[in-house]
């Protein structure tokens, strides 16, 4: 498996969320600091994000490789919000599993869903449920 994804790298640019850069570059123009916290190892993270050209958009990447619990453990996001120096009622969650989701809410954070298609997954623990990246603005604006 790792070979071939070597010999056939991913197309990172075709795979990205719909809307992904537009609403990250109006998010940093607005004055937002944005983290991404994943489970995915660090080096991978840096890659995909500048593949996809969104890991300028990123003022702090966590992996949980790097930290002694993951989801739905909510240090990643505590770790996240001490990083950026922000509390959790300054805090959204994006988050499309449910793990996440549960951490995001132990964290105290506002938690928003971004529905996936591709395979069914509990949220309804979530704040929100989102269809189209372009809702976070709005809702950002309402909380």
């Amino acid at each position: 498996w790792q070979k071939n994804l070597t010999e056939d790298p991913i197309d990172h640019l075709s795979i990205r969320v719909p809307f992904a850069k537009e609403v990250l570059s109006s998010l940093k123009q607005k004055g937002y600091k944005l983290a991404l916290a994943s489970a995915t190892e660090k080096n991978r993270i840096v890659k995909y994000l500048d593949r996809a050209q969104l890991l300028l958009y990123f003022d702090v990447l966590l992996s949980g490789h790097e930290l002694s619990k993951s989801k739905p453990d909510p240090l990643i996001y505590l770790s996240a919000m001490e990083k950026l120096n922000v509390n959790s009622h300054e805090c959204v969650v994006i988050e499309d599993s449910c793990y996440g989701i549960e951490a995001g809410k132990r964290a105290n954070c506002f938690v928003i869903a971004r529905a996936v298609d591709a395979y069914t997954i509990d949220q309804s623990e979530a704040d929100v449920i989102i269809y189209d990246l372009r809702e976070i603005e709005t809702i950002l604006e309402r909380i």
